[in-house]
């Protein structure tokens, strides 16, 4: 996400944010400036802080920005994948290998200096993991009935489970200092000894 990657005619709000991310992501969220994210997005202080009176304010806004992103991916990578496991396959390489241009949000909002204020939009949070698993849940029943998965599977435990392992890996795959590598195949096998537990034995 820089300055190229504007879209033309972008919105006075969409301008802030993405000079908003730029410089947390430079600077780190503690030590950036409203003065130099007015700047970077060509507006007053003024005019910004009518829009968002805080870093506060700018941080829960990049937080729902990216919450939108999120759900809509896992929706439509689970929706248009051919099979159930192909879909959550797809969906759980987004973790280990987030898009790049989701990177930025990602390293703001997984930064350790952001947690408190993001507590502030925690009901924000917890909605979008609620609307994420909707989506697996709704994979997983169709690989159920399809006779893809095993017919035993715990559909609200499975998807509420799935969800933390994408949440681990996008923090992994973002940190600074990883607690962990994902390997020379970059995951794949973690993800394939994930998803033999959901086929259905022949």
């Amino acid at each position: 996400m820089d300055q190229a990657a504007w879209r033309d005619g972008a919105t006075t709000r969409q301008r802030i944010l993405e000079a908003a991310a730029l410089s947390f992501v430079s600077l780190g969220y503690r030590h950036a400036r409203l003065a130099q994210v007015a700047r970077s997005a060509g507006v007053s202080r003024s005019t910004l802080y009518e829009y968002y009176p805080g870093k506060e304010q700018l941080l829960i806004a990049l937080n729902h920005w990216l919450i939108e992103v999120l759900v809509a991916q896992v929706r439509d990578t689970l929706e248009s994948a051919p099979s159930t496991l192909e879909g959550l396959q797809c969906w759980l390489r987004t973790g280990v290998e987030p898009e790049p241009v989701h990177r930025p949000l990602l390293k703001i909002i997984y930064a350790d200096d952001v947690q408190p204020s993001l507590l502030l939009d925690r009901e924000a949070t917890q909605r979008s993991i609620r609307d994420a698993q909707k989506w697996v849940r709704r994979a997983l029943r169709r690989g159920i009935d399809a006779g893809e998965l095993r017919a035993d599977l715990g559909i609200a435990e499975t998807a509420h489970s799935l969800q933390n392992l994408h949440s681990l890996f996008t923090r992994q795959a973002v940190a600074d200092y990883p607690l962990f590598d994902f390997g020379p195949d970059k995951g794949a096998t973690t993800i394939d000894i994930v998803l033999r537990g959901l086929k259905r034995p022949i």
